[in-house]
């Protein structure tokens, strides 16, 4: 074999090995941090700094991690306080969060990737796949009768399904004693026991006839199960996590991780501290069931397509990325450029979702809708109960995270927008 033979063959294995060094997932965790020194618009983001800092020497939180990135770079990712007081555990870029009702755009993709591939039709009544849904009951002022509709899959990706939570003043009494679960709370019964519980009792209203939040994507999570043949949190874990490369995102957090699972907080007598497992926790007018080892307890079964998950940071901020990407990251496929952009429209035309701040938004398929924001469209966003909330800009493409675990807290909203505007003013001077 001849110099320039055995040359040729080296230059193609150092090749090789090159490839496969940057497919490899241990390349993808390099990128990110090699983004972050690239970013144009780190240098406008102090702001941003400072208030995660004004955060936690205020009290209002013990800790938080922020994270924002512009076009696909991350400029900030910032963690500051406190994880846990007992004992005391500084809050890294690495922690992990329960991150409760932003588990719902992730169940939301997952029933999507379905629809995408033929397997679920948003016309679908829910009854085909669940049938204790046939014919559901409405709640009236003298008991209830038959629905004059049928629950569909659409209907549950915009929750106007009828299916609230047990806060609700139609229904509430009825869920707590039924023992609905809602994903926050450590519980032995399964997904398909919860749901048939669920499904015995009258809806709200009549599917379309308003919005209003609840346990739809619970519902929706036992849909995509039953239709993929495997259970949730695998679906999720092999067709969202994986191709991501989520790494911290579960259900069930495996013990070599808890060290890094944050504690749970609220006020009390203007003072914050740790929530104890199965605590019932005061709420203005309605208590609700929290119990922070959900996360951890190995007699917890309930998978919970609204609530259930926890994750990071960067891993929340892979799964943001993908939708800013039209469903697609890495080269792998998650969902087409037109489900995306049909996911991330209103989906609810007039009916009213809320407004946060001044400004009321629409809803989408598991998202919360800014039609237009600043003269700018179509930024998405939701929130958990634990105290977690990001922000999506599809037009300038941005992502802002915000966790932290300070639960039932009347400044989250005020937080929320303090946040998002002072990363949207950010990202306009680095346009």
């Amino acid at each position: 074999m001849s110099p320039s033979t055995i040359l040729s063959i080296v230059q193609r294995l150092i090749a090789i090995a090159f490839l496969t060094l940057v497919s490899s997932p241990c390349w993808s965790q390099v990128t990110v941090a090699e983004r972050a020194q690239r970013n144009d618009t780190a240098k406008y983001l102090q702001p941003v700094a400072d208030y995660a800092d004004h955060l936690v020497d205020s009290g209002e939180v013990p800790g938080v991690v922020i994270l924002v990135a512009h076009n696909g770079k991350i400029g900030l990712q910032r963690a500051v306080g406190l994880a846990g007081l007992s004992p005391q555990r500084e809050m890294k870029p690495d922690t992990i969060f329960r991150i409760a009702s932003m588990t719902k755009p992730i169940t939301s993709v997952a029933a999507m990737i379905l629809v995408d591939e033929g397997r679920l039709k948003l016309g679908d009544p829910v009854s085909k796949y669940i049938p204790e849904f046939v014919e559901p009951l409405v709640v009236t002022a003298n008991g209830a009768r038959r629905a004059s509709k049928a629950i569909t899959i659409h209907n549950l990706l915009t929750h106007t399904s009828g299916l609230v939570y047990d806060n609700a003043p139609q229904v509430g009494d009825l869920y707590q004693r039924a023992g609905i679960e809602t994903g926050v709370n450590r519980s032995s019964l399964n997904l398909e026991e919860n749901i048939a519980r669920l499904a015995q009792l009258p809806l709200a209203f009549e599917p379309e006839e308003r919005f209003h939040y609840g346990m739809s994507t619970d519902v929706l999570g036992l849909v995509i199960q039953r239709v993929a043949k495997m259970p949730l949190d695998v679906f999720i874990q092999q067709r969202i996590c994986a191709p991501l490369g989520m790494r911290d995102t579960f259900f069930h957090v495996p013990a070599e991780k808890r060290h890094r699972l944050a504690a749970t907080f609220v006020q009390d007598d203007q003072k914050l501290r740790e929530i104890g497992d199965c605590e019932r926790i005061q709420n203005g007018t309605f208590k609700v069931r929290m119990s922070p080892d959900h996360a951890t307890d190995d007699t917890h079964q309930y998978l919970s397509g609204g609530g259930g998950l926890c994750s990071t940071a960067e891993d929340y901020f892979r799964f943001c990325q993908a939708l800013v990407d039209g469903g697609t990251s890495n080269g792998k496929v998650l969902l087409r450029p037109e489900t995306v952009a049909m996911m991330t429209e209103n989906r609810i035309g007039d009916l009213e979702a809320g407004n946060l701040g001044e400004v009321k938004f629409g809803f989408g398929y598991g998202f919360a809708i800014f039609p237009q924001v600043g003269g700018r469209n179509r930024e998405i966003s939701w929130g958990g109960i634990w105290g977690t909330n990001f922000r999506i800009s599809l037009a300038d493409k941005w992502v802002g995270i915000i966790l932290t675990q300070r639960v039932l807290d009347d400044s989250m909203a005020p937080r929320e927008i303090q946040f998002t505007r002072l990363v949207r003013e950010a990202m306009s001077q680095g346009r």
